[in-house]
């Protein structure tokens, strides 16, 4: 009985770290992406004519599998062809799907991670900061330091992040 209680934990906690993750991953425009297949045809032309914010899209899309399939290994090739143009927010979505895989059996890649969301950063991208300065704050994959953690989320709460907001309030000094 203990390992069926257990076995459920384990399934809710996976399903809430996956809504946990879609919540944070960026559209990096105002459009909404539903993902209906007009629109996924939409986005597929927009990015053939190299719209990096279709293409960013185009990966929520397959990352949450909005009327396709679920795929996140063709979710991180549409982020990663969105942040070769350019687009930060794509930068940060592959730092998310590096710190927080989706793949059963795939193990964070913490230095992947960090080095999508310092690109992100270097941009200028808030979304990036935060998630930078919670990499620090608890020790993934990097020396735990709250200073720097602190730092980025100033900039991040600056740039109107409302998760660094809170995070500062709760940061140890």
């Amino acid at each position: 009985m203990q390992l069926v209680s257990l076995g459920i934990g384990i399934v809710l906690l996976l399903v809430a770290g996956a809504v946990l993750l879609s919540g944070y991953l960026h559209q990096g425009s105002h459009n909404q992406t539903s993902g209906s297949t007009g629109e996924l045809q939409r986005f597929e032309n927009a990015a053939a004519k190299g719209d990096a914010v279709a293409m960013n899209n185009l990966g929520l899309i397959y990352f949450e599998g909005r009327n396709v399939a679920r795929n996140e290994k063709l979710a991180r090739q549409w982020f990663e062809k969105a942040a070769a143009a350019g687009n930060t927010s794509a930068m940060n979505n592959l730092g998310l799907t590096y710190e927080h895989p989706d793949t059963p059996g795939e193990n964070p890649d913490y230095q992947q991670a960090r080095s999508w969301f310092e690109k992100a950063v270097s941009a200028g991208d808030a979304s990036a900061m935060f998630h930078l300065g919670v990499m620090y704050e608890e020790a993934e994959g990097v020396a735990r330091n709250y200073q720097i953690a602190r730092r980025l989320y100033e900039k991040a709460a600056q740039a109107g992040n409302a998760d660094a907001q809170q995070r500062l309030q709760q940061l140890p000094r």
